[in-house]
């Protein structure tokens, strides 16, 4: 078990054990992935020059700052030797399979646990608005994006599961237990004080 929402040692030691286990499977392996979000924080593997300290500063700073996840996503995939497709490498061509249970607008599988196994071909883009410190750490690791496109061809990607299903299900549940559910539309973003206004607001004014 690791740390979420900040990456800890375990993180980094779960970052190993995934490349030391593709690295040693046999030639005629394949492989189930089952990812969801938080394995942006869950599993890493860090650049040369870069730190467990600065990774979880970087992280902490995204978190405060308002960012939405793709935007979020694309620094951690900077600073990631596994991100933004670069597990790839690591396969080697066996066959995989990657069910993944999507929590981001969109489910777009490049955003879900910041893409290990979808290639990213904005990854070198920066959003603005960054401080000096992150711009620097992002200048002293330039990472850049896989370059064996033709690795991706085995892999098979599902999304098995999303936040509307989980919204379903817990209006199925709750109405089962005879409440009376008001479900939302859209999705919850935007800075969680102001969330957290806007539903209160809805609850003091609702049935």
């Amino acid at each position: 078990e690791s740390g979420h929402p900040l990456p800890d040692q375990a993180s980094l030691l779960a970052g190993r054990q995934l490349v030391q286990f593709l690295q040693e499977a046999p030639a005629a392996a394949h492989f189930l992935f089952l990812l969801s979000g938080g394995a942006s924080s869950l599993v890493e593997v860090l650049p040369e020059g870069i730190g467990l300290d600065e990774l979880c500063r970087a992280n902490r700073w995204l978190l405060a700052a308002g960012f939405s996840i793709q935007v979020i996503n694309q620094i951690r995939k900077r600073l990631s030797c596994i991100k933004g497709g670069r597990l790839v490498r690591h396969l080697s061509g066996r066959p995989t399979v990657a069910l993944l249970i999507s929590d981001v607008i969109g489910d777009d599988p490049g955003h879900i646990g910041s893409g290990l196994l979808v290639p990213d071909p904005a990854l070198l883009s920066l959003p603005g608005d960054l401080p000096d410190w992150l711009l620097q750490l992002l200048r002293e690791v330039p990472i850049a994006p896989p370059d064996n496109a033709a690795g991706f061809d085995c892999i098979t990607t599902a999304i098995i599961a999303t936040l509307g299903d989980a919204q379903r299900a817990a209006v199925d549940f709750a109405q089962g237990l005879g409440y009376r559910v008001q479900p939302t539309t859209g999705y919850l973003h935007g800075d969680s004080i102001q969330v957290g206004r806007r539903l209160a607001e809805m609850l003091l004014q609702g049935p």
